[in-house]
């Protein structure tokens, strides 16, 4: 802890030695080039800040650049505000420029909230309200651009005070920045009090999604001992303390450095630390009660009543106020006066100066604040909130967009007082300034709070339109799509009751997906009524229609009816950009008929305005891709999603690039490239949000394909523990976005792995293991993908469980599909037919299994898929083996794979494949102490001299998988090396 001596210098730092290296070691492996988080945790009053403040000094002096940002109470703060303060710093001294912002590859439009004009003014303003749900990704990774930009030329620590009152975005921004600067000369340095990290609040999942990125860190302060209390003391005094002193100081304040180092300046304050009172007195009963409201009582209680009446109003602007907001709460008092109050708590260590700018001071500690504001009465303190509001509205309502939030923070606070619609519009301005600042979290409270305070008000319904409107554009960029359709719905009908027919179109141009039965479907219809038949709008609603009507209403060929209208409509707007999305929606809508995907998709690109709709081309090409594997052409879906991330990533649209990752990530794990599957889905997991999950479960599959068993089961845990708290009911809508994605990855697992203990642990009510008769009898089963979903799901649970009666009924569904190539996501193999004829194995009915089995590993072998390649060929020959039919070609089969599973490290088939083999009849194994047949081709190459990469290439094997061989030759023959294995070769006759 650092301490005000006498001579008013802060020169005493105690204690602390084990955080502080803590720290240090952190940055020296920055310094290294691999970044580093690490997080600072403990009560308040226990030095989080000063330890970090000492630890900076030291950094600096060894060439790195500090910069601060500081939360303050969260409800009044303006958005990403740690992170604006760390940008101006960064502006202010220079490190940053337009030229870096440029060089860096950073959008300067997206760090228009961050980085301030000439005129210290930032691009903020509250006339619209965004919903880009790509925008604040752009945002993350443009300041991502700059921060790795400037630690090029210079270390940098990035200091933020009082995580736990830091806004949500705020939080979001710091674990994005954290994992994609992990090998960058940055330090990220974090303090939190830890008892308001409570389980579910947004920085305990913070803090847990930190904690699994390298190089994360938590330093937990612990209490001061008594030697600590002793040197500040003496730094303080000047003199030995009498050990009794020590113990009333080190027990009053329980080790904590506030309240110690109150204490300890009450004492000096008052005459009591010198060498003349340490020799007068004997009994050091202090007589300060333990607690801190005694404590900062009674620094409070030497103050003057003028400079106490002003620190209670200024307690209730907040951490940080300005003057002139004082100066408007004390009308009988002139600016003089006032300073001359500030100056005797500045004088008393109460508050300082602030160094962002002048006339604005800022309590030292959050706790002297707390315990002014807590003597006011809560009368008191509402009328307060009131005048506060209304002088911030009048200062700085129109010209300073960071005072927003603290104003609608006020208006809050004081809303029995206040007008309603004074509030209300204050929270909207807010929530459009969030909104515009890409802090959506923000932006839908603020807009959440408007609804509630004009719900009762009918003569403003059209604030309550455009609160609503906010709130369901916020939502949407969350990608809390399920919670965004209800203020959809009610803006559309706010914004028609007032006449507002424009806005009420607008609102409907927010894609939301379909949820909930003729939802959207009977807004749309509302809408094309009121909208012109020869426009753009028009069109583009017909064509949200049709979407709809397949959707919601299974009415497919009315939803035809639509596109081809919503074509029509195009043409006679002269709008290509329309006509594009009509043939694209209608390809969303045929996902059973690829073929028509296909030709669908090339017609919205052939007549796609070029460069015109990103959006539009990239979502094209992902069903063009989709269109072509699911007809076999791999290479054909490969080139199409390559080339949407391509134009994702140059558009800047995260969600797009993610989809067309994933699906290339998809057909890499079908052509056995794990390595690049794995890095694919670790940059998902933090480049889309609610992906951790999809990622998670996906490493968890490719690990247990590799035979990698405890990073699969800890990848699982990490998955499973996600959607705990998402998935409580598949039959519950509220979520139907993990409760699907759930079923996807579970059901993955247990098309891999067979093991039904990984659904021992899942509630019924959360997996799809029957087919109820709603499913099974759904008139439009052949065309929606959902009911399809179910189906296959239930199907793999009857395959893991040998459930020979619904893996009838699945089977009997599925057969109507004829399309060679699907389900990938559920059972991650590239043949629908392996699919099925293990549907049908467990079915007993080995003879329709083995021409699905047949039509697999003719598909996969010239299709290249080498997963369900090597897979279908256990599954075939094991058919012909359980049936008798055919045991050499069996036992061709067996070699076969065996030879692909190798050469692809898929270390469980390998095992299964070698033990089919070893219980053939008359097949069993003649080599010495339990040899396989591969390890005995290895020995031999071994005996002979060659070295692992000689003994691969010979076998077509990775070296990898050479090395797991050696070792169990050196096992079972008893050999220490490679000579002793050659020896046993030769006594055994295996050269």
């Amino acid at each position: 802890m650092q301490l005000i001596s006498r001579s008013g210098q802060r020169s005493v730092f105690v204690g602390r030695s084990l955080e502080f290296s803590a720290l240090t070691e952190a940055f020296n492996s920055m310094l290294d080039g691999s970044g580093a988080t690490v997080v600072v945790s403990g009560d308040a009053g226990m030095g989080k800040t000063t330890l970090v403040e000492h630890f900076a000094e030291s950094a600096r002096k060894r060439g790195a650049q500090v910069h601060w940002g500081r939360a303050h109470e969260h409800a009044g703060a303006p958005p990403l505000w740690p992170w604006v303060q760390i940008f101006r710093s960064l502006s202010e001294s220079g490190v940053i420029d337009k030229e870096l912002v440029g060089s860096s590859g950073a959008d300067p439009t997206d760090l228009a909230g961050l980085i301030p004009d000439e005129d210290g003014s930032t691009g903020l303003d509250e006339s619209v309200s965004s919903a880009d749900s790509t925008a604040q990704f752009r945002l993350f990774d443009s300041v991502t651009s700059v921060l790795r930009a400037v630690s090029q030329n210079t270390p940098l620590v990035i200091a933020i005070d009082n995580l736990h009152w830091a806004d949500t975005s705020s939080l979001k921004l710091l674990e994005f920045v954290s994992h994609e600067l992990q090998s960058s000369q940055v330090l990220i340095i974090g303090t939190y009090r830890e008892a308001e990290s409570r389980r579910g609040s947004a920085l305990s999942e913070s803090i847990a999604e930190l904690a699994r990125t390298p190089g994360f860190s938590d330093v937990r302060m612990s209490p001061l001992s008594r030697d600590d209390i002793r040197q500040l003391v003496l730094g303080f005094g000047g003199a030995a303390p009498p050990e009794a002193l020590v113990d009333a100081v080190h027990s009053h304040s329980e080790g904590s450095p506030f309240f110690a180092h109150n204490a300890i300046q009450l004492l000096g304050n008052r005459g009591k630390l010198n060498e003349q009172a340490f020799a007068d007195t004997a009994d050091w009963d202090i007589g300060i009660p333990a607690g801190v409201k005694d404590i900062i009582g009674r620094r409070i209680d030497d103050l003057s009543e003028d400079c106490v009446l002003v620190l209670r109003s200024a307690a209730v602007v907040g951490r940080e106020f300005d003057l002139q907001v004082l100066v408007s709460l004390f009308p009988e008092s002139d600016e003089d006066q006032l300073l001359e109050r500030l100056d005797e708590a500045i004088s008393a260590g109460i508050i300082n100066e602030s160094q962002v700018a002048a006339d604005r001071f800022i309590f030292d500690h959050d706790l002297f604040r707390q315990t002014l504001e807590s003597d006011l009465r809560l009368s008191r303190r509402v009328r307060l909130h009131s005048r506060i509001a209304a002088s911030m509205d009048e200062l700085f309502g129109t010209s300073d967009t960071n005072y927003a939030a603290r104003i609608a923070y006020h208006y809050r606070q004081a809303d029995s007082v206040a007008d309603a619609e004074l509030v209300a519009a204050a929270c909207i301005r807010a929530g459009r300034v969030a909104s515009n600042a890409y802090a959506y979290d923000e932006a839908a409270d603020h807009f959440g709070a408007a609804v509630e305070i004009l719900e009762d008000t009918a003569e403003e319904q059209a604030l309550l339109a455009r609160a609503l409107d906010g709130r369901a554009r916020a939502l949407f960029a969350l990608g809390r799509i399920p919670e965004a359709f209800e203020p959809t719905r009610r803006a559309f009908e706010k914004y028609l009751d007032v006449g507002m027919a424009t806005q009420a179109l607008d609102i409907l141009s927010v894609p939301l997906p379909q949820y909930g039965r003729e939802g959207m479907t009977k807004l749309l219809e509302r809408g094309i009524e009121v909208a012109t038949s020869d426009t753009e709008t028009f069109s583009l609603l017909l064509s949200r229609l049709g979407a709809a009507r397949a959707h919601e209403l299974w009415e497919f060929g009315v939803a035809e009816q639509a596109f081809q209208d919503a074509i029509a409509a195009a043409r006679a707007a002269g709008s290509k950009r329309a006509e594009s999305w009509a043939y694209g929606r209608w390809a969303m809508v045929s996902p059973m008929d690829w073929r028509k995907v296909q030709e669908l998709s090339e017609k919205a690109l052939d007549v796609m305005p070029p460069g015109q709709d990103f959006e539009l081309e990239v979502h094209c090409r992902i069903w063009l891709g989709e269109a072509f594997y699911h007809q076999g052409d791999i290479d054909g879906g490969l080139r199409e999603f390559r080339r949407s991330e391509e134009i994702a990533i140059k558009a800047r649209n995260p969600m797009r690039a993610a989809q067309a990752s994933m699906e290339l990530a998809l057909l890499m794990r079908l052509q056995g490239r794990w390595d690049e599957c794995l890095a694919r889905e670790d940059a998902l997991g933090f480049k889309l949000w609610n992906r951790p999950f999809g990622s998670h479960m996906a490493q968890a599959q490719i690990y247990f394909t590799t035979g990698q068993t405890d990073p699969a089961k800890a990848a699982y845990a990490r998955a499973r523990a996600l959607v705990k708290s998402r998935v409580s009911g598949v039959d519950q809508q509220s979520d139907p976005h993990w409760s699907n994605s759930w079923q996807s990855g579970i059901s993955g697992l247990l098309g891999i792995t067979g093991d039904a203990s990984f659904i021992d642990d899942v509630p019924a009510g959360e997996l799809w293991s029957t087919i109820p008769e709603d499913v099974a009898n759904h008139p439009a089963l052949a065309q929606r993908t959902d009911l399809l979903t179910r189906v296959s799901v239930a199907g793999i649970i009857a395959i893991v469980r040998n459930d020979t009666e619904t893996s009838k009924i699945a089977l009997d569904l599925l057969r109507q599909y004829d399309y060679p190539v699907g389900l990938l996501r559920l059972n991650q193999g590239g043949s629908t037919d392996r699919f099925h004829g293990r549907l049908a194995v467990t079915a007993g009915m080995p003879d329709e299994a083995l021409g699905h089995f047949e039509s697999a590993h003719k598909f996969c072998s010239e299709n290249g898929l080498v997963y369900d390649h090597a897979w279908t060929c256990h599954d075939l020959a094991k058919l012909l083996i359980d049936e008798r039919w055919d045991i050499p070609r069996a036992l061709t089969l067996i070699g076969e794979g065996v030879q692909i599973a190798e050469r692809y490290e898929i270390r469980p088939l390998v095992d299964q494949l070698t033990s089919l083999r070893s219980n053939v009849p008359g097949n069993a194994t003649q080599h010495p102490d339990g040899l396989t047949d591969r390890e005995v081709e290895v020995l031999k190459e071994l005996a002979v001299g060659k070295s692992n990469r000689e003994i691969a290439e010979a076998l077509f094997i990775s070296q990898n998988t050479v090395i797991r061989h050696v070792a169990n030759i050196f096992s079972k023959t008893g050999s220490a090396n490679r000579a002793q294995a050659a020896v046993y070769a030769t006594g055994h006759d295996l050269q």
